[in-house]
């Protein structure tokens, strides 16, 4: 079976980051555990981009590769793809290009993008230029050999779509995927679009799959009840033979370990 959610998002591990953790030895217990995908996710890492040049960025990541040479990874930054301009993330995404290009190792580099600051109005008011803006971060990403995923987030479902589904297009099958995350449904208060969404859904455009349960607008700590009928997901995964990444990416807390076995029990309970 490879329907295993075989991931996980270092947000998870924020709490912990927070103590001072380091990300090698994080990353080094989620491959003994099994989780063999990690998303690194900015700010929810044991350094600040931000603050590194190019060189100590490589150098950083470079060492987190080497200990961890099962894993594959991506790494994933916030910017305002929705608000019909980027020049205001260019140091993020030049940053965000390094690190996954060090990060990758024998695997294609990955940056994985989401806009959580944009609201839906202005959303809706840029789609035009944010369709323009993404198939230019995309073409220029695919240049430079890094593959492009996008998330949708707290926006209308139907705004997002249009954008992501219009710079496709326009960059030719393959060159973006798409990030799809149930939960963020319940953000965007539209779960109850989430099953006619995925209905239509062409499971092919899917790159990567979060899993994490909602509680209203809230993300929980854990993946047990709330929104988000997680053994009716692993149904529609296995219904249109999704096989790719899925990566729980639960609220931080201190009981993140456990959390992450349960959850992780809790999935092979779907399995069996």
């Amino acid at each position: 079976m490879k329907l295993w959610p075989h991931g996980v998002v270092t947000n998870c591990f924020k709490w912990y980051l927070d103590q001072g953790d380091r990300l090698v030895a994080i990353c080094q217990r989620c491959e003994q555990m099994g989780l063999k995908y990690i998303e690194l996710r900015q700010f929810s890492l044991d350094c600040d981009p931000r603050e590194l040049t190019e060189s100590e960025l490589q150098r950083h990541f470079s060492i987190i590769r080497e200990a961890c040479e099962d894993i594959e990874f991506d790494y994933a930054i916030d910017i305002p793809v929705l608000s019909g301009c980027l020049d205001s993330a260019t140091a993020d995404i030049k940053d965000a290009v390094v690190i996954a290009q060090t990060i990758a190792g024998n695997d294609p580099p990955h940056v994985r993008i989401v806009d959580t600051t944009t609201t839906a109005q202005k959303a809706i008011a840029h789609i035009d230029e944010s369709v323009q803006s993404l198939v230019s971060l995309a073409t220029e990403l695919e240049r430079q050999g890094v593959r492009l995923s996008v998330e949708h987030a707290k926006q209308n479902w139907s705004t997002f779509w249009e954008v992501f589904t219009g710079a496709s297009d326009a960059c030719g099958g393959g060159v973006l995927g798409l990030c799809f995350d149930p939960a963020n449904f319940s953000l965007a208060e539209e779960t109850h679009l989430l099953a006619d969404v995925e209905s239509t859904l062409p499971v092919e455009l899917i790159s990567m799959f979060h899993v994490k349960q909602s509680d209203g607008p809230r993300i929980t700590t854990s993946l047990g009840a709330g929104d988000i009928q997680w053994r009716e997901q692993f149904q529609f995964l296995v219904e249109r033979g999704y096989e790719r990444a899925l990566m729980f990416e639960m609220t931080t807390s201190p009981n993140i370990w456990e959390e992450l076995e349960s959850a992780m029990t809790q999935w092979r309970g779907y399995m069996s």
